[in-house]
């Protein structure tokens, strides 16, 4: 899958910047709602390129935390329902057949 350079979730559109890693550690993307910036990493902590799966899982991590912002809903920060949500999302998207 290509990165989008931004994607719009309700009335906000939120820039999506890759990187190699970030200097939080063990952190693979991240989401700051008051810059609507989302940063998805393309590097694994010891430097290894990550495959494009795993990339696209981040945003698609990253973009679950949007959805619920946007909803108002009371699971935003619940990192175990995001990621168990964005995983199968993921999986479905890699799947699609054209």
């Amino acid at each position: 899958m290509q990165i989008p350079k931004s994607m719009k979730v309700g009335r906000l559109r939120y820039a999506i910047r890759t990187m190699p890693r970030m200097r939080e550690p063990y952190r693979t993307g991240h989401i700051q709602y008051g810059t609507r910036l989302i940063r998805v990493t393309t590097e694994t902590r010891q430097g290894r390129q990550r495959t494009p799966q795993a990339i696209s899982q981040i945003l698609w991590h990253e973009m679950t935390h949007a959805i619920l912002e946007d909803m108002g809903h009371r699971l935003v920060s619940n990192e175990l329902f995001v990621e168990a949500f964005s995983q199968r999302l993921s999986k479905a998207i890699d799947s699609a057949e054209f």
